[in-house]
């Protein structure tokens, strides 16, 4: 699964999507991997799975990341991605 983030938010939580992309803004700097654990904790919290089921594969410096969400089929990640508005181009 495809994320953007912006890290050092006012207001945590998700923006919207963009296809399977989906827009997280977390209050944790992008130092030291803060706002990478937070984002971690996030999705897992959206998908209902431990933290450690979910992997950062790509993109770990940067704002659009890669990851991969272990223990959830299909139809339960089109659900959960689909419950937030679609965001314009």
């Amino acid at each position: 699964m495809e994320v953007e983030i912006t890290p050092g938010a006012q207001k945590a939580g998700v923006v919207g999507r963009r296809g399977d992309r989906l827009k997280i803004r977390v209050h944790a700097p992008p130092t030291e991997g803060r706002a990478n654990k937070e984002l971690v904790g996030v999705v897992a919290a959206l998908w209902g799975v431990p933290k450690g089921s979910v992997a950062i594969i790509r993109g770990g410096a940067s704002r659009r990341k890669v990851l991969v969400i272990e223990g959830v089929d299909d139809e339960h990640h089109r659900a959960v991605l689909s419950s937030f508005p679609e965001l314009g181009s």
